[in-house]
């Protein structure tokens, strides 16, 4: 589903995906062309302070996420 980011504008300065720390899925970001600082390697859970902390620090305007539970 990623894949579907990469119709935005100038995706790879404005994409940033936060994703298991896995080769395979590290190396999908890779090929759509988000790499570097743009691939968040992070297994949760997370905190709310960690997720406001790293929206901020992304600038992030909108944020999409996986159902994936409570």
């Amino acid at each position: 589903e990623l894949g579907a980011f990469t119709e935005i504008p100038d995706y790879e300065e404005r994409v940033y995906a936060r994703v298991l720390p896995a080769p395979e899925i590290i190396s999908v970001c890779a090929k759509l062309g988000i790499r570097g600082k743009h691939v968040i390697c992070m297994q949760g859970p997370f905190s709310e302070a960690l997720n406001e902390a790293m929206f901020a620090q992304c600038h992030a305007a909108y944020v999409v996420t996986k159902e994936s539970g409570t």
